[in-house]
């Protein structure tokens, strides 16, 4: 449709939905949107109400096929395998197999070590099976209802696309460079006992790390630092393994780039991070319970996005 142009695919998925479920009437809840949204889907609303309902009718069946043939084996490959064992760990080796058959063999071997060994033994001898892609489809609809947080998530802003790239590993090494920043930015002008005693919290390799970041110094604004401090200052430092501290600061701050309307794309991130780190990040996201002052997810957005794009160690 013309009037289809410039809406995403969640959009014009909503466009007919309400179109389907409400009739004529559609157009009477665009005022529970936000402004902006509404303003938006309203020319797209009225042009498809004046379809007839056997148009409607197809033009939502095509939608809906489409969404259900959005590759399977993309979503099973973006999600980290401890949700999926948590959540598939009970179903036959013979339905299991189709999955392991169309996902990476680095994340195959990951599912494996989390499965009973006689699941492991019977699994290794199928492998010579072709993959069933009903199976494949009975998976995935298995996982949708058994997932945590839900799927699917809301769009991302364009310049958060670039998130959606990063393998699991590289958001891994994400989260260390943005602590790492955050906390050489937070000891900036800070006494030397306090930068030595967090110093003593952090592991020999991130120490070493801060140290050099130090030295190197730079500029930031005053209310950029005292950010910083107080993302700091807001962590229980005491109760954080050493080995983990640059990577809980960077979750932490990472939580903070996400206006309130945007908090729901966020949670396709905690997929990509394994169950333990993904309930973290989830609980940095779910504390920010009062309203976000964009002007301070502005600057925080703008400094994580700075590290993705001058780390070459994220690829």
């Amino acid at each position: 449709m013309q009037s289809f142009q410039g809406l995403t695919e969640k959009q014009q998925a909503l466009v007919s939905i309400l179109s389907r479920q409400e009739g004529e009437a559609a157009s009477s809840l665009l005022p529970f949107l936000s402004e902006k949204r509404a303003e938006r889907l309203a020319a797209p609303l009225k042009s498809f109400l004046e379809l007839s309902t056997e148009e409607r009718e197809e033009l939502f069946q095509q939608q809906f096929q489409s969404r259900q043939n959005l590759g399977t084996s993309e979503l099973f490959q973006e999600i980290d395998p401890g949700w999926l064992v948590d959540a598939l760990k009970e179903e036959s080796p013979l339905i299991l197999s189709s999955l392991f058959q169309s996902m990476p063999s680095s994340k195959v071997g990951r599912l494996l070590a989390d499965l009973p060994r006689e699941v492991r033994k019977t699994l290794k001898e199928m492998t010579k099976l072709s993959p069933l892609p009903e199976a494949q489809e009975y998976l995935l609809k298995l996982f949708l209802s058994r997932a945590p947080f839900g799927i699917p998530f809301g769009e991302l802003s364009t310049d958060l696309k670039p998130l959606e790239k990063l393998s699991s590993d590289q958001f891994l090494r994400f989260f260390r460079e943005i602590g790492l920043y955050e906390i050489s930015l937070a000891l900036t002008n800070l006494h030397k006992g306090a930068t030595r005693a967090i110093l003593h919290r952090l592991d020999i390799q991130d120490a070493k790390e801060l140290k050099k970041r130090m030295k190197k110094g730079g500029e930031s604004s005053t209310t950029i630092l005292r950010e910083a401090q107080m993302n700091l200052l807001s962590l229980d430092l005491e109760k954080i393994k050493k080995e983990e501290l640059s990577l809980e600061v960077g979750l932490n701050v990472f939580s903070q780039i996400f206006l309130q309307e945007e908090l729901p794309s966020a949670y396709r991130f905690v997929y990509k991070l394994s169950p333990h780190l993904g309930y973290l990040l989830k609980r940095y996201l779910d504390q920010m319970t009062t309203p976000r002052i964009p002007q301070k997810v502005r600057r925080t957005r703008e400094r994580v996005l700075a590290i993705l794009h001058e780390s070459s160690s994220l690829g």
